[in-house]
């Protein structure tokens, strides 16, 4: 039996560890935005009298990131006025600078949990609101360096760093897949006599699909037509799953090619950054094409090396075990694509395999739903 009680205070406390901890960020002189906003409040001893000044000013707005301040953070380079247009004359920035320094999302978010807990709201809403709180610190710069987080939070904001993987795959699969339907409806819309063939649809079926494309054009329609319609519409459905069950394996090839070209380009923007990474160290030779980069002015080198020895080797510590995922995916996947026919034979017949091509016909019939558009196409060929 679940105990709500005890889910809802393992919540509870979950985010009181991670506020703690966005708080003690914020009391941070070097690192935090209360240095501009009011630097008076770094002499408040009391925790919830700082709390509440910190609440205070966001309900001001003052913690937000402006749109221009945004840009700035998400542009790739460094200095982009010192050499606009001309990219390989800047300073490349690791991913880790581009992550959010502000605050307003995170203490938005913890604002949203308080109340839904204030509400009484649903454990499965509370539990949401939890999780939103935790993906939105998990990509900020406080949790970069995830050995320096709290162990109470530890391993829920790594869990969700982590999980961003799956989701860059999803897009992947999602782009994939769009794009092969889209193209096998192009295919076929004009000519699908040549589809219903290789669906082995029987000359009855036939028959079938034309009255239907009859009855769905036929502007009032009498009580019989509509009776009709409803039973052919039950044929139509059944027509459709079958072309998916058809289409739901053919897409496979293209998402697999566009995820090894994503592997290898995470790879080597991997290698980039860490041989960035050991410039700074001074444990790495200029290659050829430094002489292209162009030293930054002195006035805006303090913004560039802050580093501390032990947090770059971290960020190393953590570009290596991604980077040896995504070589072990690339591997595997190409391994995969490779299979000689009677491999891929036998690997149809898995139960593996079984359970590939049901999720990707369930991946499609989602695809679907979300794209109605494409969907309306696709029932027009059956």
């Amino acid at each position: 039996m679940i105990n709500i009680d005890q889910d809802l205070d393992y919540e509870i406390n979950l985010v009181n560890h991670l506020e703690r901890f966005v708080l003690s960020n914020l009391k941070t002189w070097f690192h935090s935005p209360l240095r501009f906003i009011d630097p008076k409040l770094f002499l408040i001893q009391d925790e919830e009298q700082f709390k509440s000044a910190v609440y205070n000013l966001h309900l001001e707005g003052l913690f937000k990131e402006s749109e221009a301040e945004k840009q700035n953070r998400l542009y790739p380079y460094f200095d982009p006025e010192t050499n606009p247009g001309l990219e390989h004359d800047s300073m490349k920035k690791l991913d880790s600078e581009m992550l959010p320094k502000h605050y307003d999302d995170v203490l938005t978010a913890i604002k949203i949990f308080r109340h839904s807990i204030q509400i009484q709201a649903d454990i499965d809403k509370i539990i949401e609101n939890r999780k939103n709180v935790f993906q939105i610190y998990a990509f900020h710069q406080d949790t970069k360096v995830i050995g320096l987080v709290p162990e109470e939070i530890k391993a829920h904001l790594e869990q969700t760093q982590r999980s961003s993987l799956s989701r860059v795959n999803d897009q992947i699969k999602l782009e994939a897949f769009t794009t092969y339907l889209e193209n096998f409806y192009t295919t076929h819309a004009v000519h699908p006599e040549s589809l219903w063939k290789e669906l082995g649809f029987t000359e009855v079926t036939l028959r079938s699909i034309r009255k239907f494309q009859k009855l769905l054009n036929t502007s009032n329609r009498n009580e019989k037509q509509e009776n009709e319609l409803k039973q052919l519409f039950k044929e139509h459905k059944n027509r459709l799953d079958s072309l998916l069950e058809y289409v739901c394996n053919k897409p496979e090839k293209n998402y697999h090619e566009m995820l090894l070209k994503h592997f290898a380009a995470k790879v080597a923007e991997l290698n980039y950054q860490n041989y960035r990474i050991d410039l700074l160290l001074g444990i790495a030779a200029p290659v050829f094409w430094a002489s292209y980069e162009v030293k930054r002015p002195e006035k805006n080198k303090t913004y560039f090396y802050p580093h501390n020895v032990k947090e770059l080797n971290n960020l190393k510590i953590k570009n290596n075990r991604i980077k040896s995922k995504y070589n072990q995916y690339f591997d595997s996947l190409e391994k995969q694509m490779t299979l000689n026919p009677t491999e891929g034979e036998n690997l149809i017949k898995s139960s593996k395999s079984k359970k590939a091509h049901q999720d990707y016909f369930n991946f499609i019939k989602l695809l679907l739903e979300e794209n109605q558009d494409l969907k309306i196409k696709l029932e027009k060929l059956v």
